[in-house]
């Protein structure tokens, strides 16, 4: 009898959703093209109780010993502190024990080494241990993005097999090339260097990755709930993190400047703090309308998207591939960081890509307000809805290309 295929999981999420999802819609697709494997997941971030309903069944979910991290410093353990502080020798130990229990054939690390630079020391550790024992080395990455100078991550890529770029071919390329220079870590030459020398016969572009539908599961009673006929349904959600909290706040707001054939379900997302979903209810309460639902957190917004007419959110991966598949309307507020001095493109390559396929409207979290908002809400129900682009389809089969790949 053959022996299992085992593949190993390694991702940082801290405390946002995002990574954790395409990590699962990866699994997903894996579990569809065979059974003939073993995964495990090391989940490095603080542990996401929402994900529970979510998580696929016989899938080995390890969490490792959480690294303190505020939600809004994003960034995590900062690389200057004392390694110790942020449970370094307790993960490392951990994680080490469990390598040699479960002696993975494939180590799959996500966004690493292109991001998540704070946990280098100990990724790097694990990925040396492996390598001596043959383990191929794998990058799930989201999008082609470095957050930190590709000349410092060169000799780490060295020791990876396989980039897995879950974008289209150039598609998304060509928008952090035109972007790249409103960053001061990088440039476009850097960009291109590595892409086109120094990691090139190692990049496979699988196309996005869009979220795994369980035909099993039928959320048709959920979603009528929300949908009525004749009505306009708004769908607001943090749709990327979780800072920018003013988005959820603005838009509730903004139900106060349209009338009552506009429904909003408010999505803020499982990291929502209690005082900030006591604040946007306190929004709700003054506004004195029974035309708003608030919810922190629903595991079938791309389902919930299906039905919406018009999304509000940020730029996160996961929303904006469901957008463009679904080619829905939708009002992008692109986090770009938290000051001047640290500006990040990602969210701005993915809204423009909207606005130039889909007619997606970009607005400036420093600029926007509730009335902006309700405007544009108006100006994009009354329009018809026409793609200014041919969208492929063979864009969003990244997940399966992906789960072909690895079961190679």
């Amino acid at each position: 009898m053959a022996q299992m295929k085992k593949i190993l999981f390694y991702f940082t999420h801290n405390q946002t959703l995002g990574h954790s999802k395409r990590i699962i819609n990866i699994i997903n697709w894996l579990k569809k093209n065979t059974n003939s494997i073993e995964i495990s997941v090391f989940a490095g971030g603080k542990p996401q109780p929402c994900l529970k309903t979510a998580l696929p069944s016989r899938v080995t979910w390890i969490t490792l010993p959480f690294s303190d991290s505020s939600k809004f410093k994003f960034q995590g353990i900062n690389s200057n502190e004392n390694i110790r502080n942020a449970n370094f020798d307790k993960r490392i130990n951990y994680a080490t024990k469990k390598l040699h229990q479960i002696k993975p054939d494939i180590f799959i690390t996500d966004f690493f080494p292109f991001g998540r630079p704070e946990y280098k020391k100990e990724i790097f550790l694990l990925i040396k241990s492996l390598k001596s024992k043959g383990t191929k080395i794998f990058a799930s990455i989201g999008y082609p993005y470095f957050t930190i100078n590709p000349k410092k991550i060169l000799p780490i890529c060295k020791l990876y097999d396989k980039f897995l770029i879950h974008t289209p071919p150039n598609l998304d390329t060509n928008y952090f090339y035109r972007n790249i220079e409103k960053e001061k870590h990088t440039t476009k030459q850097d960009y291109i260097k590595l892409f086109n020398n120094e990691i090139k016969n190692k990049l496979v572009y699988t196309g996005y990755i869009s979220s795994y539908s369980d035909p099993k599961k039928n959320i048709n009673t959920f979603t009528n709930k929300f949908s009525s006929k004749g009505k306009i349904l708004v769908v607001v959600s943090r749709g990327g993190g979780t800072y920018y909290p003013k988005i959820i706040a603005y838009s509730i707001i903004a139900k106060k400047y349209l009338d009552n054939n506009y429904i909003f379900l408010v999505i803020p997302g499982p990291a929502t703090s209690k005082s900030e979903m006591n604040l946007f209810q306190k929004c709700i309460d003054k506004l004195k309308t029974k035309n708003i639902h608030l919810i922190k957190y629903i595991d079938t917004l791309s389902s919930i998207l299906k039905t919406a007419d018009i999304s509000i959110s940020t730029a996160g991966y996961n929303t904006t591939v469901d957008l463009l598949s679904l080619k829905k309307k939708a009002i992008l507020i692109p986090f770009m960081g938290y000051n001047p001095n640290s500006v990040y493109i990602e969210q701005l390559c993915h809204a423009q890509i909207l606005q130039d396929y889909i007619g997606s409207k970009i607005l400036s979290y420093s600029k926007f307000n509730p009335k902006i908002i309700a405007d544009n809400i108006k100006s994009m129900a009354k329009a018809k809805f026409h793609p200014k682009v041919e969208i492929d389809k063979s864009w969003f089969e990244g997940g399966e290309k992906t789960a072909k790949i690895l079961l190679a």
